[in-house]
């Protein structure tokens, strides 16, 4: 992380004269000089490979004459133009007289134009040159700590060091696994290290990801090529904690995550903020982390911990909303009958290549109305083969047990509570294993005289997985009475549900790209930038909450990763390996990577950059300043809605509302009231700004009534029963609020 790699260019010299062609390779570094032998960057174009260059011509008349000759000209700017020719007549058009200079683009200097995107699409860009874009400074997260609780950190990338290699910027790394060394203060697990040479040499072997969304959110990308790959806040101070998430009995797995990386987190958390406090900084915690454990409606104590934790000014919790955008892993029923029943079969998604499977659901009544449930264990040909008691939730129990069919055995547990303390909703959480998926399969099923029921398919209970529900299984098809999931209520409960944690959704940030072998990769025909990524997670939460709260770039992401845990060497490793530097005599790694993970930290470093301008924000009115500045185009379509949310975020609009509040006192949420609400005929505004014009959409995000705001009101009676989103729009200044219509049948 010490060396200083500028980067490698190979160029084609052409002289005058016609003379010898001489290829040139620079490499600077530091402390040694290095070469490495680049082939020109291509790509594929019906069957022909062509490469890129630049060049200055002789005489601009010369164009046609190079048409002719198999060019293809990009563009013209007076005696420059830049090229595509075929690469097999690279030797060709290096030797003619037709140009002064010509340079044959290379695998670095071609990638680097695309990896500024993300910062550019979100326009940190111009919030880092703040005071050319009407910023009072330029940000880069000097003096804010950015926490990111995660696994898999190589804590000596070099993009962890300052941009010119001086300075390490992490400060504290605790290890939770690690049981060899000292616990933090206030804490008896785990191994603090609290200074360089200790966290430079804490190895962590448990994957990539840390590395990756810590790069994200403030690699400083030094030794990358013209620190092409920084991250947001590149000169914050770093936290690193890795979560326990395993233990003797449970690995990696959904369970896992309930059970034992829960609380921990919620110990990283602590341990970040308290050490924000010492040191007298705010702080903002990037979780990109999820499990689908919980209520899903803010009440879990997950999310009301975090709800406490971030009430204190300079304190901001970011999470990645979810990756099951596409995943029908969310079952509801609304029982309308005496004794309703409805069944549907869970599933784990990769059932069709393992040798058992399992699956891990957990499921939610209305409060204060008891359902029952069984399981039934059923066979290719719809043979039922054995059932389980019928489990009411009016009785607190916890049972494991077998079905059998032959020498065949489904082992489940059933964990039923009966009224959950903070939402007086009955629950069971229901976990199986059975062998030969390709013969058996679960079917659950639900009886209840009236409310609603949510449930959620993590997949496999004992590794982690991906589940869903189904109404059919193969050749079984089943009646009405069986029903399938949908993709509704899919963020996570980590990082999606909580009140207190700002949830971010992912868009697409490049269809095309170039990589480090100089391979084109054309994806524009199966997706969109600039569009929703289709894995992100949908809301809203089951308390009707929208979610998530805005939405960054997310497919694409190029950062850091983890070189202890990659190998690329591996040809399945290459496609998205994007960069390689040398540091201090290892390699090191920049890999293009997606999901909300990837978007989370983006949001988290902006969030680091508006308390560099406030440190004194809070987490909700960090929250509003993200919604109301977000980006709404055609692709978000009306926002907010449930996949978008607010919409885009917007760095600068977000910086310089950031700057405004210093200035102004009374720009926090409760400067403008809206009452009653909930609200049957009008609904009244109480503020200190003046709000001009009204929109108001449903949950879907379609416009629902518009108009002009009159003597501070707004008239409701052309609109039924239920919950919506009211924008207020004013000529400095606009607004979004949650209300809720109800005329008596809600």
């Amino acid at each position: 992380m010490f060396n200083k790699f500028v980067t490698l260019i190979l160029s084609y010299f052409v002289s005058m004269l016609k003379s010898t062609l001489f290829l040139f390779i620079l490499s600077l570094s530091l402390s040694s000089a290095f070469s490495q032998a680049l082939k020109p960057i291509s790509f594929v174009k019906n069957g022909q490979e062509y490469v890129f260059g630049i060049a200055d011509l002789k005489d601009v008349s010369d164009l046609c004459v190079l048409k002719e000759q198999g060019m293809t000209i990009n563009s013209i700017n007076g005696d420059v133009i830049t090229f595509q020719i075929p690469a097999n007549r690279i030797n060709h058009f290096t030797s003619s007289t037709y140009f002064h200079n010509m340079v044959i683009s290379n695998i670095k200097n071609s990638s680097g134009s695309q990896n500024f995107t993300a910062l550019k699409q979100s326009k940190v860009d111009k919030v880092n040159q703040g005071t050319a874009n009407q910023l009072s400074s330029n940000y880069s997260g000097k003096g804010v700590i950015i926490g990111i609780v995660d696994i898999g950190f190589q804590t000596d990338h070099p993009t962890f060091f300052s941009s010119d290699g001086k300075q390490y910027r992490v400060s504290r790394f605790w290890d939770q696994t690690d049981q060899t060394g000292t616990a933090p203060t206030g804490f008896n697990y785990g191994k603090e290290c609290a200074d360089s040479l200790s966290i430079i040499s804490q190895i962590d072997n448990d994957g990539s990801h840390g590395t990756h969304v810590a790069g994200i959110a403030s690699g400083s990308g030094y030794t990358s090529t013209n620190l092409i790959h920084k991250g947001v806040a590149h000169e914050a101070e770093l936290v690193f904690v890795k979560i326990l998430h395993t233990n003797d009995s449970l690995g990696k797995s959904a369970l896992g995550d309930a059970i034992v990386a829960n609380p921990t987190i919620i110990d990283a958390y602590n341990y970040i903020f308290n050490y924000a406090k010492a040191q007298g900084k705010p702080a903002v915690i990037n979780l990109s982390w999820g499990s689908h454990t919980g209520p899903h409606d803010g009440t879990s104590l997950f999310d009301r911990a975090v709800e406490q934790m971030v009430a204190e000014p300079g304190h901001v919790v970011i999470g990645a909303n979810g990756n099951n955008g596409r995943d029908e892993m969310h079952f509801r029923h609304d029982f309308s009958q005496s004794f309703d029943t409805i069944r549907t079969i869970p599933y784990e998604r990769s059932r069709g290549w393992r040798s058992t499977e399992s699956v891990y659901v957990d499921i939610w009544g209305s409060a204060n109305k008891p359902f029952q449930m069984r399981a039934h264990f059923y066979d290719s040909a719809k043979n039922k083969l054995s059932s389980t008691p019928l489990y009411n939730t009016a009785t607190a129990q916890n049972t494991s047990s077998f079905l059998h069919s032959g020498t065949d055995t489904l082992r489940y547990t059933i964990e039923v509570n009966a009224n959950y303390t903070h939402n007086q909703k009955p629950n069971i959480l229901f976990y199986s294993k059975h062998p030969n998926p390709k013969k058996y399969f679960v079917v659950l099923e639900f009886v209840a005289t009236d409310g609603r029921l949510d449930a959620w398919n993590s997949g496999d209970a004992y590794r982690w997985g991906s589940g869903g529900f189904s109404h059919q299984m193969g050749n079984a098809k089943f009646g009405s009475t069986y029903k399938k999931g949908d993709v509704t209520h899919t963020m996570g409960e980590n990082g999606g549900t909580g009140k207190g944690t700002i949830s971010v959704g992912a868009y697409i940030n490049r269809d095309a790209w170039v990589n480090f072998d100089g391979k084109l990769f054309d994806k524009s025909n199966e997706f969109k930038a600039g569009d929703i990524a289709g894995f992100s997670s949908e809301g809203p939460t089951v308390d009707g909450r929208l979610k998530p709260d805005i939405s960054s770039p997310g497919q694409g992401i190029i950062s850091s990763i983890n070189r202890h845990a990659y190998n690329p060497n591996l040809p399945q490793n290459r496609t998205n390996l994007m960069d390689s530097s040398n540091f201090d005599g290892t390699a090191n790694y920049w890999l293009m990577q997606s999901g909300t993970s990837m978007a989370a930290p983006q949001v988290c470093g902006i969030v680091a950059l508006m308390l560099e301008a406030n440190p004194h924000l809070t987490s909700s009115s960090i929250r509003n300043i993200l919604q109301e500045t977000a980006v709404q185009d055609s692709l978000t379509g009306n926002v907010p809605n449930m996949k978008w949310g607010h919409g885009k975020v917007d760095a600068l609009a977000a910086l310089k509302e950031a700057e405004k509040s210093l200035a102004i006192s009374n720009l926090s949420e409760a400067s403008t009231i809206i009452f009653p609400n909930p609200a049957s005929n009008e609904i009244h505004i109480q503020s200190n700004i003046v709000y001009t014009e009204y929109i108001i959409h449903d949950l879907k995000g379609a416009e629902v009534s518009k108009g002009s705001i009159q003597e501070n009101q707004i008239d409701l009676l052309n609109l039924t029963s239920g919950l919506y989103m009211l924008r207020l729009i004013g000529p400095e200044k606009s607004l979004v609020k949650q209300i809720v219509i109800s005329f008596g049948n809600l």
